[in-house]
């Protein structure tokens, strides 16, 4: 069925308006916003009103009464509307004309909607400064890009495990027979974890893989929330360190198929044979899974 066939547009904010960053339009959605009555509000009704094959219609009545920031709403909007503007482009002018009365939905894509639990709990579970974050789980589950979009969304600082590629003197068969090996865990803890606390900027030095060495400084700013991702992320050498930690799941065909789209066929078997079981190994021995708080 075509998606445009059961959605009421009625009331659902323009792409247009959104690409534009219009400010007349985001005055009025913080003004619908500031204006819902709390008054017997039910949290536990879900934001997603309807979910469609590119994406889902959201409820932004909802959203306001679970108290979620209407900033990191436009922003959530905003980068749905730029990954779907070539996907509803062939109807959007017929379906999205203008924003008739009151604004009551929003159009998120799907891959963004994975970010809505975890936005919901960040909303009443941030209490300290810096707030640290980590992504971890199994390879082309999403990390990188849903980290990515959690950092835009809440102007946070982005830290990429990728950094820390375990340089070639380092690249033994007994490191890799230990759990967790493949990754420079004791120079991410010495750069990163011993700093991430001292609310202050600091550096550390980027491993590139293409090139096999170290290859520029990396600033990270002292921001309210700062986020890791990336697989190893959540290795017991690092103690205790992040306050919510996100464990991305995904599924062993779309995880091949995503390898292949982004790797190509030949790194492909790469990932088969050598770095997704070292990864699995990880996973498995030190239960990462099942120590996470939130399982996107």
């Amino acid at each position: 069925m075509d998606d445009f066939t059961v959605v009421d547009f009625t009331n659902t904010l323009r792409f247009d308006d959104i690409l534009n960053d219009d400010v007349n339009v985001r005055k009025k959605l913080y003004k619908r916003i500031d204006n819902i009555n709390l008054d017997n509000a039910h949290e536990d009704l879900p934001i997603v009103k309807m979910k469609c094959s590119k994406y889902c219609v959201i409820d932004i009545s909802v959203w306001s009464r679970k108290g979620i920031s209407k900033e990191w709403l436009w922003k959530l909007l905003k980068l749905s509307a730029i990954e779907l503007k070539d996907v509803l482009n062939p109807k959007k002018n017929q379906v999205l004309q203008e924003v008739i009365g009151d604004i009551k939905y929003g159009l998120v894509s799907n891959s963004l909607a994975r970010l809505i639990p975890l936005l919901d709990k960040l909303s009443k579970e941030i209490t300290v400064e810096p707030y640290i974050i980590n992504f971890d789980g199994s390879a082309a589950s999403g990390k990188s890009t849903l980290a990515g979009y959690l950092a835009e969304i809440t102007k946070s600082s982005l830290i990429h495990m990728d950094d820390f590629y375990l340089p070639n003197n380092l690249r033994t068969d007994e490191r890799f027979m230990v759990a967790g090996g493949n990754i420079h865990y004791e120079r991410f803890k010495e750069e990163v974890v011993d700093f991430l606390r001292n609310g202050h900027d600091f550096i550390y030095l980027k491993f590139d893989c293409s090139i096999m060495d170290y290859s520029e400084e990396i600033r990270v700013s002292a921001t309210p929330i700062i986020i890791v991702e990336g697989s190893y992320s959540n290795h017991p050498y690092f103690g205790d360190y992040p306050d919510l930690k996100v464990f991305c799941n995904v599924g062993k065909t779309e995880q091949i198929k995503r390898i292949e789209l982004r790797n190509g066929i030949e790194k492909l078997k790469v990932f088969l044979d050598k770095w997704i079981p070292l990864e699995n190994h990880y996973l498995q021995v030190y239960k990462i899974k099942e120590n996470c708080h939130i399982v996107l």
